[in-house]
């Protein structure tokens, strides 16, 4: 098991949290997490083409028209699968 990779630790204030594994493919608060969101979110589009997906940083918003709400727990679905296969929460 090499701790470097496969676990992290979180300091704060001087103190230091235990080694956890690492169960998400972003480590929240890393320099590189947004860049690496990026990254990940790049093939995540929505699925009816009058709605629209804004990603930046670390956030995610879906915007439908309001005529298309019937819409949203489709795209929801499709989001929640998405972030299941990319092993994300």
């Amino acid at each position: 098991m090499n701790f470097l990779t496969d676990h992290h630790q979180t300091k704060a204030k001087g103190s230091r949290s235990e080694f956890l594994p690492i169960t998400a493919s972003i480590i929240q608060g890393s320099s590189i997490g947004p860049v690496a969101y990026m990254l990940n979110v790049s093939d995540l589009h929505p699925i009816h083409q009058h709605n629209m997906i804004f990603k930046y940083a670390d956030d995610t918003y879906l915007i439908v028209p309001d005529i298309f709400s019937r819409t949203i727990p489709q795209e929801l679905q499709h989001i929640s699968d998405w972030a299941k296969h990319h092993n994300l929460n």
